[in-house]
């Protein structure tokens, strides 16, 4: 509440974990996974949630982390990274048969071949093929970039 009585709502969103399952073809569970991922912001989705992109016998799913959970073990509570506040593009590679999961720092939104990239959304990646993507981020002076990722399966 406000000194002249009025009252104002603020929210805030979060986009943690993913939980992904395999269930083969006779119905049974064949893996399940939770995935560790904390994210926090006040504009809706912005740049939180995830991407899923389906490789050759793998499970990708795209997000940005907070740079604190680099190295940080799949049991562990992943630092909370802040919509808007740069971040680190993230892949969860998922092995197709046994459920196994890597998890992958692609880049630095602050440095990617030197240039600082904005406005980085989920929705904006494109998947090319089974190990190829593109994304469009924004680089300032109205100028937009096109980004190709290649996984080295």
């Amino acid at each position: 509440t406000s000194s002249n009585g009025s009252t104002r709502t603020y929210y805030t969103y979060h986009y943690n974990d993913i939980l992904i399952t395999k269930v083969s073809r006779d119905g049974e569970l064949a893996w399940m996974r939770k995935l560790p991922k904390r994210q926090s912001g006040k504009r809706g989705e912005g740049g939180m949630s995830y991407e899923y992109i389906s490789g050759d016998n793998a499970h990708y799913l795209l997000f940005l982390d907070n740079v604190k959970n680099l190295a940080l073990p799949m049991n562990k509570l992943p630092a909370v990274h802040s919509d808007g506040a740069g971040g680190f593009l993230t892949a969860y590679k998922i092995d197709d048969s046994f459920g196994k999961v890597n998890k992958i720092s692609i880049l630095d939104t602050r440095n990617v071949k030197g240039m600082e990239i904005y406005q980085f959304l989920t929705s904006r990646i494109l998947h090319l093929n089974s190990n190829e993507f593109v994304f469009e981020a924004y680089k300032k002076k109205k100028e937009d970039v096109l980004i190709k990722v290649t996984f080295n399966e």
